[in-house]
């Protein structure tokens, strides 16, 4: 039975969000948030068949753990979470036994990804410019890092700050601390560490190329904000200078063809974002997505955006084709396009009145999506794409969702987008 929502209800919700499918397209790890307290939340992992009959819980130390990413081989997982030492890599077995902690860093990481050999995980870590790394003590126990981190952001709040640029603070974190994201490289073996990149720009959305030597990533020019994007680089996966391949646009979110001959990102172009693809060490662009008429990326605005991540341009393993997000009329679609020459018609995968605010694509025929819509916070599904030239949709939104909620609810709200002259109005499902 259909009734409306009170205040308490938000403590039987459950928010979905970044499913992250299996190599071998089979499984889809997510994370799942629920409010524990007034303005408390907690986010843990879990594991999913891509049929949604079986859930199995990974994670339930810490009350952030997100960002996992999948090893090579599919057996392992790697996350972020702040269980100890604040936000550090820990590795989880799926053969099983307890999720091992591989960094401590004292400034935390971000954005980690896997090398294609399995050895390396790649991340961000805060680094003061000209200075090495900073990590807690080998032996520091939990409670000793914690009160070093403590009286370390006290003398910071407390303390007098000079800056020299315009942009000094955000919105919800406040005065910027001395810091810029720089790539480190951690040996998984061996737990050590080195620092590939040491700039005096902030590194932004790592990918490795697909042999293992490269890694590109987006960096904003000195003094400038990313908050639009910047321009691409690539730096040896040994460390070394940056390699200047494309500033004609603002740019963000570079990924790797399979086959290592591209690099496809987005462009900023007349107020939209457009799909853009390089050859790998750089040249002239090609834009992919001149007959798709809206923009790309999630530009919707909705209660979901704290569980969005910055999604890059998603291939085929044929490297043929290029999956994106996309903004139509208040919703999201997921797109197709080409990466073949007179073949420039977008392909329209997954749409309708949701908001899709992730998606992971295994290469081949699997595509798992979080996404909300009007009367329901959030779902996750998979949908199934014919190998035919055209795709079609031949599972859909399933009925057997990873995740379900103990009533349907409705909203007694009507929400309008105005487009020009016309009206946009979502259904109910």
């Amino acid at each position: 039975m259909l009734r409306t929502t009170v205040p308490e209800d938000i403590y039987n919700f459950e928010w979905p969000s970044n499913p992250v499918i299996s190599p071998d397209g089979q499984q889809v790890v997510y994370e799942r948030t629920i409010a524990v307290k007034e303005n408390n939340y907690e986010t843990h992992l879990y594991l999913s068949d891509v049929e949604g009959k079986t859930r199995r819980v990974l994670t339930s130390s810490g009350t952030r753990n997100v960002n996992p990413i999948w090893s090579p081989d599919g057996k392992t997982i790697a996350f972020i979470s702040n269980r100890a030492y604040g936000m550090q890599v820990w590795l989880l077995s799926l053969d099983g036994g307890e999720a091992r902690c591989l960094t401590k860093f004292r400034q935390g990481i971000s954005s980690i990804v896997w090398a294609p050999n399995g050895k390396t995980i790649y991340g961000l870590v805060p680094v003061v410019e000209h200075s090495e790394l900073e990590t807690f003590h080998e032996n520091a126990t939990i409670n000793e890092a914690k009160s070093e981190k403590e009286q370390e952001d006290k003398l910071w709040r407390d303390g007098a700050k000079r800056y020299l640029h315009l942009y000094y603070k955000n919105d919800g974190t406040g005065f910027h601390k001395p810091y810029k994201r720089q790539i480190v490289a951690i040996h998984i073996e061996t737990r050590t560490f080195v620092l590939i990149t040491k700039g005096i720009n902030e590194v932004h959305q790592p990918d490795v190329s697909p042999d293992g030597k490269y890694i590109v990533f987006s960096s904003n020019a000195e003094n400038e904000n990313f908050l639009f994007g910047g321009q691409v680089y690539r730096v040896s996966s040994s460390g070394g200078d940056a390699e200047l391949l494309y500033s004609d646009t603002e740019a963000s979110s570079p990924s790797y063809s399979p086959d290592g001959k591209w690099i496809a990102f987005f462009g900023n172009h007349a107020e939209q974002k457009e799909l853009l693809v390089i050859p790998s060490e750089g040249g002239d662009a090609r834009c992919l997505s001149k007959k798709y008429q809206d923009t790309l990326l999630d530009m919707t605005f909705t209660d979901m955006r704290n569980l969005r991540y910055a999604l890059r341009p998603q291939w085929s393993n044929n490297s043929r084709y290029i999956y994106a997000l996309s903004t139509h009329e208040g919703r999201n679609e997921i797109v197709r396009f080409s990466n073949v020459k007179n073949d420039d018609h977008p392909v329209i995968i997954a749409g309708g009145d949701r908001t899709i605010f992730h998606f992971s694509f295994d290469g081949e025929e699997t595509i798992s999506m979080a996404y909300s819509t009007v009367n329901h916070p959030g779902k996750i599904s998979a949908i199934r794409i014919d190998k035919r030239i055209q795709p079609t949709v031949i599972i859909g939104i399933q009925q057997k969702l990873f995740l379900n909620y103990m009533y349907p609810f409705s909203l007694k709200l009507k929400f309008v987008w105005m487009t020009a002259t016309t009206s946009y109005y979502p259904n109910s499902s």
